[in-house]
C-alpha cells in the first residue's frame, strides 16, 4: 500500500468538494482503482447485508478517511454538505469513509457531526456501517460531553428498526473510558429482552467494553437482571456481557441465574422411538432409542448439545418445541 500516493490522490479529489457530482465520480474512481478480491470475498462472507460495495480493503480506507477528516476540520462550514455527498454515494465504502473522517471532527464540532448522524440513521442496513459510525461519529463526543449523547441514545434504543437500536447501543461504547450514570443503564434496561439477535451482541458486547472503566456498576446491573426472572433473551446477554468481570463475580453471576427458578413444560412427540438408519447410527448402537426429555434452558459452556448435530431441540424434529426457550440457540 502506496500511503503517499492514495493521499495525494484524495488531495486530488476533495479539489473537487464544491461540486457533488465531480467529487462522487472522483471518489468511485479512486475507490474501483484499489478493488481487493479478497476483500471482496472477506465483506460478503462477514458482512452479508452489505449491499453495493467495490472491495477496497479497510487500511486503504483509513487513509482516505483520514485525508478526509483533515479536510473538513481546515473547512467546517463545508463539512455537512461534503458529508452527505460521501454518504449519498452510497457504497459500503463510502459510508465506512463518512463514518471514519469523523474521528477527530467530532469532539470540536458538536452539531454538524450530531446533525449528520441524524439524518442518515434510516439508512442503516448492516452492522459494520452502524458500528463504525457510531464509533467515530458519537463516541469521542461522549469522552468530552457524555451529557449532550445519552437523550440522544434513549431516542434512538427505542426505535423501531433495529439498526437504529443498535446504534443507540453502540453510541454508549464511550463509557469504556467514562464513568457510567444510573441513566446509563436506565437505558441499557431497555433493550436487555430485545429479541433481535443484532441488537442482542451490541448489548453484551458494550456491557463487556464499559466492564473496562465500570466493573462494579456492571456487575450491579447484571446482578438486578439475574433476579428479575430473566427472559431468554436476556439471560443470553448476561452470559456473554459478563465476560470481561474478574472471574469470581462471573461465578457468583451465572451461579445465581442457574438457580433461577427451572420450567418444566410437557409436549407431543411426533413419536416416542427415535429409529437409527443403521444400528450404529447412533451412541450406543441400538437401532432404537427415545428421548425421556428433551432440551435444557441453561446451555452449559460444557455440554455436548451444543454441537448441533447433538441437539434435539429443533422445529424439524418436533414441531411441538416452538415454544419452548432454547438455550443453546446462542451458539
Amino acid at each position: 500500500m502506496e500511503k503517499a500516493l492514495i493521499q495525494k490522490r484524495t488531495r486530488e479529489v476533495l479539489e473537487k468538494a464544491d461540486k457533488p457530482k465531480e467529487f462522487t465520480k472522483g471518489l468511485q474512481g479512486l475507490l474501483k482503482s484499489y478493488v481487493d478480491r479478497d476483500a471482496t470475498k472477506n465483506y460478503k462472507r462477514i458482512i452479508p447485508d452489505t449491499g453495493k460495495f467495490f472491495g477496497v480493503p479497510l487500511p486503504i480506507l483509513r487513509v482516505i478517511s483520514a485525508e478526509i477528516g483533515k479536510f473538513i476540520q481546515k473547512e467546517p462550514t463545508k463539512a455537512l454538505a461534503l458529508l452527505e455527498t460521501i454518504w449519498n454515494e452510497g457504497s459500503f465504502e463510502a459510508r465506512q469513509i463518512s463514518g471514519k473522517s469523523l474521528e477527530k471532527f467530532a469532539p470540536k464540532n458538536l452539531k454538524i457531526c450530531l446533525d449528520f448522524v441524524s439524518s442518515v440513521l434510516s439508512d442503516l442496513d448492516n452492522w459494520a456501517v452502524c458500528d463504525n459510525l457510531a464509533m467515530f461519529g458519537v463516541e469521542p463526543i461522549v469522552y468530552s460531553n457524555p451529557e449532550l449523547v445519552l437523550p440522544l441514545s434513549e431516542k434512538w434504543i427505542k426505535n423501531e428498526n433495529k439498526w437504529v437500536r443498535r446504534f443507540g447501543v453502540v453510541s454508549l461504547r464511550g463509557y469504556k473510558r467514562v464513568q457510567t450514570t444510573d441513566k446509563v443503564f436506565e437505558i441499557l434496561d431497555t433493550v436487555m429482552e430485545d429479541e433481535d439477535k443484532d441488537v442482542k451482541k451490541a448489548v453484551s458486547w458494550i456491557l463487556r467494553e464499559i466492564t473496562k472503566k465500570n466493573p462494579e456498576d456492571v456487575a450491579e446491573f447484571l446482578a438486578r437482571w439475574v433476579k428479575a426472572n430473566p427472559s431468554k433473551d436476556a439471560r443470553w446477554i448476561i452470559k456473554d456481557g459478563m465476560k470481561k468481570l474478574p472471574k469470581k463475580i462471573q461465578e457468583e453471576v451465572l451461579k445465581k441465574l442457574m438457580s433461577s427458578k427451572l420450567v418444566i413444560k410437557s409436549y407431543q412427540p411426533k413419536s416416542i422411538l427415535n429409529v437409527q438408519k443403521h444400528i450404529d447410527g447412533g451412541w450406543f448402537w441400538v437401532k432404537y432409542s427415545a428421548f425421556p426429555y428433551l432440551g435444557c434452558q441453561y446451555g452449559c459452556e460444557y455440554c455436548y448439545w451444543r454441537d448441533e448435530k447433538y441437539n434435539p431441540h429443533k422445529p424439524s424434529r418436533d414441531p411441538g418445541v416452538l415454544e419452548f426457550e432454547d438455550a443453546f440457540s446462542q451458539y
